[in-house]
């Protein structure tokens, strides 16, 4: 029971503030003949109207199996197991198909991760952009284009009319990223799902990137949710930021609560491994092991083997998200946050 008043508390809390969307409960599972993969084990967070909102945490916790649930593209053996995802009050889980296709791709896209591959490399960028405007209320063939040219101008393409007519392998990594966000916002969407639109470029393109992601969204008056493991693109970009680990989040609050105050040891173990100048010469602290498999996670807190704080109670019960401030939430029993030794001074900008 206390639990489930924790995650009741949980939501009162979120819902306070006017949201986009309302995830409670989310569980997403891949089920195979001998053992299920919970890639999302129970989640609860909130998007507001023009937020951008992170998702943040190792390779495999989850975070880009969330973003596809959204727009329900979690395919076999893979499904939503349980939980409820509302878009304006709507829940997007029992929707009919027919009835969500009118939302995906129109009020909800997503840019996915890896532009490198992501790009069809035999259609000219010119037919993969068309192809998102096949619909009557585009208008004809010489609107669409005249669409596709406007959407290129905006994503900060040079020579759009020539570079319609080229193929991937003619854009670099960067240029295709931009491609890629184009296709998103083709339909004028109220959420942007961005899959770590960063991933493949380099620190210069990935400033650039992020800057114009942020001046559409401002422009456009969009919600963003943008998934990265680089607490970097969190400082920058994130107004508030969720921290996922084995499926299920560690920790929820705003940017500049989690840089100051984060609660987690997780969370502090994240941060333990950033570089600061003001520790300059000395030897990072990684988090010791590995992310545990999402076919087997352990027993209780899934952090408690690589934790250094952990006791009994945190490899017997799970523990749920709790609040320990204002709008923050943690998933820990306890509060370590004295026995922290990290300095987050010089830590990007903080």
């Amino acid at each position: 029971m206390a639990s489930a008043n924790s995650r009741n508390n949980t939501r009162t809390v979120e819902r306070k503030a006017q949201n986009l969307v309302q995830i409670e409960d989310l569980r997403v599972q891949f089920v195979m003949p001998r053992l299920a993969v919970k890639a999302v084990d129970g989640i609860d967070f909130s998007i507001r109207e023009r937020e951008t909102f992170g998702l943040v945490g190792e390779s495999g916790s989850g975070k880009s199996v969330t973003c596809r649930s959204i727009l329900r593209l979690v395919h076999a053996p893979g499904r939503i197991v349980s939980g409820r995802i509302l878009y304006n009050g709507r829940d997007l889980v029992s929707m009919k198909e027919k009835e969500f296709n009118k939302i995906r791709g129109h009020q909800i896209s997503m840019i996915f991760q890896d532009p490198m591959t992501a790009l069809n490399p035999v259609l000219r960028i010119r037919d993969q952009i068309l192809e998102t405007l096949d619909n009557k209320s585009a208008g004809d063939g010489k609107e669409k284009i005249e669409r596709a040219v406007e959407l290129m101008k905006l994503v900060g393409i040079p020579a759009p009319e020539r570079r319609l007519r080229e193929y991937p392998h003619q854009f670099s990594g960067g240029m295709r990223q931009r491609v890629m966000i184009a296709i998103a916002l083709s339909r004028s969407p109220h959420l942007l799902l961005a899959d770590e639109p960063t991933t493949a470029v380099d620190v210069t393109i990935q400033d650039q990137i992020l800057k114009l992601l942020l001046r559409i969204q401002h422009e456009q008056g969009m919600s963003l949710l943008l998934v990265t493991h680089d607490l970097g693109v969190v400082a920058q970009t994130c107004d508030r930021v969720a921290v996922m680990y084995a499926g299920r989040i560690m920790e929820l609050t705003d940017t500049a609560t989690l840089f100051k105050d984060a609660h987690h040891p997780y969370t502090m173990g994240l941060m333990d491994s950033v570089p600061s100048r003001k520790v300059a010469g000395k030897r990072l602290k990684p988090i010791p092991g590995a992310p545990p498999s999402l076919a087997h996670v352990p027993p209780g807190c899934p952090f408690h083997p690589r934790c250094e704080y952990a006791t009994e109670e945190c490899r017997e019960g799970r523990p749920e998200l709790r609040q320990v401030g204002p709008g923050h939430a943690s998933a820990c029993t306890k509060d370590v946050r004295q026995h922290s030794s990290r300095d987050l001074e010089g830590v990007y900008g903080t």
